[in-house]
């Protein structure tokens, strides 16, 4: 599976954004398979905090 960060915008620094983002991706999460990948797509992401990443 594969999330495209820049859907989230291109400036991921604030916890209340970060907690948003991961209840839209949450679900998908909780539906992936044994064995699956994930993977981080960060193209067209300018800035990533640790505050988001919370």
């Amino acid at each position: 599976m594969k999330i495209e960060l820049k859907k989230f915008g291109n400036l991921l620094t604030s916890r209340q954004d970060g907690r948003e983002a991961l209840a839209a991706i949450e679900p998908l999460l909780l539906n992936m398979v044994d064995n699956e990948t994930l993977e981080l797509d960060f193209d067209g992401v300018i800035t990533f905090t640790p505050s988001w990443a919370d």
